[in-house]
């Protein structure tokens, strides 16, 4: 289970990845509150 903190290091970027994509898809369609 050496591997288990690297996998959870990657799923944790790729989360913020996907995270930053929405951010900049919402700023595109501009504040829908």
């Amino acid at each position: 289970m050496r591997n288990h903190g690297f996998f959870f290091i990657l799923h944790m970027l790729l989360i913020m990845i996907q995270w930053e994509e929405l951010k900049k898809r919402v700023k595109k369609k501009g504040c829908m509150e």
